[in-house]
């Protein structure tokens, strides 16, 4: 058969001949029956074909699922992003009503209250270092060893002090959290704090309008992506990577099969060009 199908006037490749064999006895099944490698081709073909129709069409369908859900996840995301934008802000104005609330109770225009506790500790503490660093002083009268002794002390004290004031923005900002979490607004209002809690409501609301709207885009994409588990079908979507991830798989059952299919055809081709195969019809040699 080789001798037929390859003649010096062919220009045809050996993967266009195959095919063109393969072609044919898919059409003429019958003719070749006594070569028992021609019915495990057909059905072989008929398997392998199948295989990559499916795979095809379901990749398809991925892509088409795809450009539905990705949307809506985007969607998701941008509203999450707002969100904590929206939170961070409003977390920026912790510390500065917290300050201001302090010093308004220091000052008398706020009364007591458990949300001052720790920082009023912390105030005491460092009035009572900063006596301490005080009473240190040297004497107008002293050497300069005992001069030098007091200067070393009262910058031991200085350290501590340091170190206490360094603890007050984070009371200071936890006042304001607590403050704000727990909606103590009168508790902390006053001439010195409306401006700070003012800022804070237009805040608060811009907080409630970002978290309802991710709500919202987040219910669109659970529906959608229940509709397309469903249709596609899928056993879950976790994201647009899931769609990735099958269309990935079905390209490789098409290289797959496709790569298959044609290894059927070199081992028929092969086959054919056995000694033994006397009878090919005409139609197939030209």
């Amino acid at each position: 058969m080789s001798d037929k199908s390859s003649s010096p006037e062919s220009t045809r490749s050996a993967a266009d001949i195959r095919q063109d064999i393969a072609d044919y006895i898919l059409s003429h099944p019958d003719e070749l029956s006594d070569v028992p490698s021609v019915k495990q081709f057909v059905e072989e073909h008929g398997r392998l074909t199948n295989e990559i129709a499916a795979a095809k069409k379901r990749g398809k369908r991925l892509a088409k699922a795809k450009e539905k859900y990705e949307p809506l996840e985007q969607r998701v995301v941008a509203g999450r992003q707002e969100l904590k934008d929206a939170e961070a802000e409003l977390a920026k104005s912790h510390r500065p009503l917290g300050e201001a609330s302090f010093q308004a109770f220091l000052s008398g225009e706020l009364e007591d209250h458990p949300v001052f506790a720790d920082r009023l500790a912390a105030h005491k503490r460092v009035q009572e270092l900063q006596q301490e660093r005080d009473g240190l002083a040297p004497a107008a009268d002293a050497g300069l060893a005992q001069k030098a002794k007091a200067k070393a002390q009262q910058l031991a004290v200085m350290a501590k002090i340091k170190i206490e004031e360094m603890k007050l923005g984070g009371l200071e900002t936890e006042i304001g959290r607590k403050a704000v979490e727990g909606k103590l607004d009168e508790s902390v209002r006053c001439n010195s704090t409306n401006e700070h809690l003012g800022r804070i409501a237009e805040q608060r609301g811009t907080v409630t309008e970002c978290a309802l709207k991710l709500r919202e885009a987040d219910t669109l994409r659970e529906k959608a992506a229940k509709q397309l588990c469903e249709a596609v079908p899928l056993p879950h979507i976790e994201s647009s990577k899931t769609f990735d991830t099958e269309i990935k798989a079905c390209k490789a059952t098409v290289r797959g099969s496709e790569s298959a299919l044609s290894k059927a055809m070199c081992l028929l081709t092969d086959e054919l060009d056995q000694p033994h195969v006397t009878s090919i019809p005409d139609a197939m040699a030209q």
